[in-house]
């Protein structure tokens, strides 16, 4: 195989994978009193929590203060968000 044929396979993997990148969807955030998505999740304890079974016991209010550079807290955050 010649260099040319080379780096023509080379930019052409480069664009698929910009294709395949751009082409996921962006997440969407919650509004003002709007619902969040059922998660789940450990409690302080390690046992397993769910909010909707949380709901049911009255309302729940969720606080996570992060800073951006904590990589724990964005990993964390990625999986909320992911359930």
């Amino acid at each position: 195989m010649n260099q040319q044929t080379k780096r023509i396979q080379l930019l052409i993997a480069m664009l698929l994978s910009l294709f395949f990148v751009n082409a996921q969807e962006a997440p969407e955030g919650l509004f003002l009193n709007s619902k969040a998505p059922d998660f789940k999740g450990k409690d302080q304890n390690g046992n397993d929590v769910r909010l909707k079974d949380l709901v049911k016991k009255g309302k729940v209010v969720l606080v996570f203060y992060r800073g951006e550079w904590c990589p724990y807290c964005n990993k964390n955050l990625q999986r909320l968000a992911d359930s």
